[in-house]
């Protein structure tokens, strides 16, 4: 009676393990399961290893044999599910790294008086500057962006102004001079991505301005650019609809985590336009200070302000 059950528990066993061999056969058929996913990894290890218990019982060799080398199969698979999750797991966090734990807010102005008024809030995160800011400026343009540099410690962008290789280098190994938070701010042409190029080798920061399309954005990306900054005003300024580019430029990005560049938005030309970069997941705005203002204010906001204040002053009383 005893020999009976083992034998039945045995060829139960068996019958379960030819089952499930079945089943993971089955999933090999069916497009979304891969053959060294986990399913079918999982359910090919349990079955193969119900067979070889049960082949023990009569010492089939040549089938142990087989079986033990499903088993090493299923165990490949499992083992390279795993690999796979941790590298995905990595890539995830590379994303998150290169992304930011937050969207940077840099103003756009040469002012150095609405800089100093927003630096004091706190919320400051950087500076860009060109030469047209600087005519406004009505100054030196190095004594300008040094004294930016000085109140600002995050980065500051200082545009070159040669439009040849030769000459944006020469002009970058000045400007790099004038403070460690100097980033070169260079036009998105030939020379200027070689540049760019030639200037991350050296690691020195970048950003690649005036950026219109996708694949002018790619090629700063490989160039090593810090930063690429997309003009989305000037594009609703000719039809076209600017916010579509910075969705296109975070897709392709986010699809290469070895891309490390970051998109700079600039043109922000209302409110809007730095809530939808922020919604799609741009690293970085450049807003002039009047927007940047704007940001603070909501009609419902100076409404219940004054309904608070007016009910205080029924009070009769003070804080302080």
């Amino acid at each position: 009676m005893q020999t009976q059950t083992i034998d039945f528990l045995y060829n139960f066993t068996g019958t379960v393990g030819v089952f499930m061999i079945l089943v993971a056969y089955w999933m090999l058929q069916i497009d979304k399961i891969k053959p060294h996913g986990f399913a079918y990894s999982f359910v090919n290890l349990i079955g193969s290893i119900l067979m070889l218990i049960s082949l023990m019982r009569f010492w089939n060799l040549p089938s142990v044999i087989i079986e033990i080398f499903w088993i090493a199969i299923s165990v490949y698979g499992l083992r390279r599910y795993y690999l796979t999750r941790r590298k995905a797991a990595g890539t995830k966090q590379a994303l998150l790294i290169n992304k930011g734990t937050s969207m940077k807010f840099f103003v756009d102005t040469a002012d150095i008086d609405e800089i100093k008024e927003l630096a004091s809030t706190g919320l400051l995160d950087g500076v860009t500057t060109n030469p047209s800011l600087i005519m406004k400026s009505g100054r030196d343009f190095i004594e300008v962006v040094t004294e930016i540099c000085k109140i600002v410690p995050g980065d500051v962008s200082a545009e070159v102004i040669a439009t040849d290789y030769k000459g944006m280098l020469e002009e970058a190994n000045k400007l790099k001079k004038i403070a460690k938070n100097i980033v070169i701010k260079l036009p998105l042409t030939y020379d200027g991505i070689k540049a760019c190029k030639s200037l991350t080798d050296d690691g020195v920061k970048t950003n690649v301005t005036l950026c219109f399309s996708a694949n002018q954005a790619l090629l700063a990306a490989k160039a090593g650019a810090t930063y690429v900054s997309p003009f989305i005003g000037r594009l609703d300024d000719i039809g076209q609809d600017g916010l579509d580019l910075i969705s296109d430029i975070c897709e392709i990005y986010d699809n290469y985590p070895d891309l490390k560049t970051q998109v700079l938005v600039a043109s922000i030309r209302n409110p809007i336009h730095l809530l939808q970069s922020a919604k799609i997941g741009a690293h970085v705005a450049t807003i002039p200070p009047k927007i940047i203002k704007q940001l603070f204010k909501h009609p419902l906001t100076d409404k219940g302000l004054d309904a608070f204040l007016a009910d205080w002053e029924k009070t009769k009383q003070t804080i302080l």
